[in-house]
């Protein structure tokens, strides 16, 4: 019985060819009553209400345990019996003690980590329901469970119910849906490579994802040893490999209770941790890490392509930070190639006769994006083919299917464009041989889908 209980009330009825010598009721603090706690004897009477009260005090502790005992003596040999009605347990002298469902638990080796896509299960948990008198109760196959989203990375909440009549009891728990396809990077005090209790600025291009990591810390403990004071001491990313899918914190034991580490995120590359400390350059707090949950992980939802790493307030120490990336697939030499060139078409417009209709300064500025390519895309559009009057200008995104088709569209408009004005008022930054036709009777690429008049 959860409640400290004052009074116990026992509905008997009739009682056939029985002889009822003693009725008790005994109270213990275990289920086998091999520790009592008081015996109560009451006088019994057929049909009517028995009440028990503590021999000493105003109630009996919480969570004791109930028995009622008869001793009695049979007149006949068959159809023996004592009717037993109810029995009502008082908090206090005037109010029953209603047994109802109280809440559920969870329990088991179920499982709380996925892979993203998975298909969700709870194979193995346990669901039990807690009353406010009755024994507990497995409840498992009476349970359901919410269904979570198994087609994005991170931290799911799944929330089980429980009905009996017209009460209903939930318990939530949280799984981890992540992407095995993500690169990680271990950071533990050998990453960092500083030792003893001065704190040091350092830096690691070493990562398994080539991300270079920047940081200021102790190494007190073996550990990458972080603190607030100062405002510089913390871990950041200054270049990235892709999307950064969640940072888990494993603590050392000699962290003091209560420190708490924040992680940060960021689509600007961090400069320095001092970044961390300042409102403008710290970018989003993503999640934390509290000593006083153990380690934990923090599931990154949104896109972003820098990680920063601090403590929210105090000296602490932690013995690896493992940092998931989702690396993008680097883009080919075509792919570049067709990204300037798609721009070049849609910023280089013409009127399809002699005329070009883009913006004064839009030469200088396609000149400027062409020096800032690689040199491996830059010989690509200097060498490259070129398309003609009827070669179609491709819509959408640029693929590897289409990138080609944007190069020799944007090429056959730089030679247009070259041919009808010359070269002192439109430079010939690409190097191409330009053909020795000259004037406006070579006619440049279509400029839509539809008509090269635009």
């Amino acid at each position: 019985m959860g409640s400290a209980i004052s009074k116990v009330e026992l509905t008997v009825g009739t009682a056939s060819s029985i002889t009822v010598n003693s009725l008790k009721l005994k109270v213990a603090s275990n289920a086998d009553f091999s520790t009592g706690l008081d015996e109560v004897t009451a006088t019994f009477a057929a049909s009517s209400t028995i009440t028990f009260t503590p021999t000493s005090g105003d109630s009996w502790a919480a969570d004791a345990f109930y028995k009622f005992t008869f001793n009695v003596s049979v007149t006949s040999t068959s159809n023996k019996y004592v009717e037993f009605a109810s029995a009502k347990f008082y908090a206090d002298s005037s109010v029953p003690v209603v047994n109802e469902l109280k809440s559920i638990e969870l329990s088991g080796d179920y499982q709380k980590d996925f892979n993203l896509n998975d298909t969700f299960n709870h194979d193995n948990m346990v669901v039990t329901a807690k009353y406010t008198v009755d024994d507990d109760k497995v409840v498992t196959e009476s349970a359901t469970w919410t269904s979570p989203d198994m087609t994005s990375v991170g931290a799911k909440t799944v929330t089980v119910s429980y009905t009996e009549g017209e009460i209903t009891k939930t318990a939530d728990y949280t799984i981890n849906v992540t992407d095995p396809s993500a690169v990680s990077d271990v950071l533990d005090n050998a990453f960092t490579g500083v030792t003893g209790t001065s704190y040091t600025a350092w830096t690691n291009t070493s990562s398994t994802s080539n991300v270079v990591y920047k940081g200021q810390s102790a190494g007190g403990n073996t550990s990458i040893q972080l603190r607030t004071n100062n405002s510089n001491s913390g871990v950041v990313s200054t270049t990235s490999c892709g999307k950064l899918v969640s940072v888990a914190i494993e603590w050392n034991s000699q962290t003091a209770s209560g420190r708490v580490v924040d992680i940060y995120a960021s689509n600007t590359a961090y400069e320095d941790p001092t970044d961390l400390y300042n409102s403008t350059k710290q970018g989003t707090k993503v999640g934390s890490v509290a000593k006083n949950d153990g380690n934990g992980t923090v599931l990154v939802t949104g896109d972003y392509t820098y990680v920063g790493i601090r403590s929210n307030d105090g000296a602490m120490y932690i013995s690896k930070i493992t940092v998931s990336w989702k690396v993008e697939a680097s883009e080919t030499t075509l792919v570049k190639a067709g990204k300037y060139a798609k721009t070049f078409v849609e910023t280089m417009t013409c009127d399809g006769t002699s005329s070009v209709t883009a913006d004064a300064g839009a030469w200088g500025q396609m000149k400027t994006a062409f020096l800032a390519l690689d040199e491996d895309v830059q010989n690509l559009l200097k060498g490259h083919d070129a398309g003609n009057k009827d070669t179609e200008v491709p819509s959408g995104d640029v693929t590897e299917t289409n990138a080609e088709a944007y190069v020799e569209a944007a090429l056959i408009r730089y030679e247009w464009i070259i041919r009808a004005h010359g070269e002192t008022d439109y430079e010939n930054f690409m190097e191409r041989t330009i053909s020795s036709t000259s004037g406006t009777n070579v006619e440049p690429v279509k400029f839509d889908n539809a008509t090269k008049n635009n």
